[in-house]
């Protein structure tokens, strides 16, 4: 799966980790799909473990994703101030 993944074209994809309601931090990853991302983070050693939500960053809203946020492991506080991110009960 990941062989084939690998033929697609690379975007940004946002990753949530969390393990049952903990979050435990989020990244945003340069990859070809859901399976590279996870796998990229991994490589970097931002993967905090647990389950992981991923979904593609359209490139309209990539603007609002500065630079430093990427590649890196950001904590909740980082995600909800300077990505506007909110709890699924929200």
């Amino acid at each position: 799966m990941v062989a084939q993944e690998r033929r697609q074209s690379l975007g940004w994809f946002y990753l949530s980790f969390a393990n049952g309601y903990e979050f435990r931090g989020a990244t945003i990853i340069w990859a070809h799909g859901i399976l590279t991302a996870v796998q990229r983070a991994s490589e970097l050693g931002i993967d905090p473990g647990g389950q992981v939500l991923c979904c593609p960053i359209p490139r309209k809203h990539l603007r609002r994703v500065p630079d430093h946020l990427r590649h890196r492991l950001l904590s909740e506080a980082e995600v909800r101030e300077m990505l506007d991110g909110k709890s699924i009960s929200e």
